[in-house]
């Protein structure tokens, strides 16, 4: 079930095309989806488009765990910026 899930997440809009995620899969029922920001992307002054994309990725991964019959239940965790 949460392959089916993630693989209708994989296909959530983002600029470019580029899908900036990657998600870690913890048991049958849980999953953690990191969010990457692009910090070489000059069109995405002050991250708002990628703000709009996590939005979009969220919004079809509840659809998609309703489709299933499931919840989704989302934890926001802000971490800084690493600067390389």
């Amino acid at each position: 079930v949460i392959q089916r899930i993630l693989d209708r997440v994989r296909w959530a809009p983002s600029g470019d095309n580029r899908q900036l995620w990657r998600y870690r899969v913890h048991g049958e029922r849980h999953f953690t989806l990191y969010g990457l920001r692009d910090a070489g992307d000059i069109y995405d002054h002050q991250h708002y488009a990628g703000n709009i994309e996590f939005g979009a990725l969220l919004r079809t991964m509840k659809i998609a765990a309703a489709a299933e019959g499931f919840g989704a239940d989302v934890t926001l965790t802000l971490r800084p910026e690493r600067r390389e």
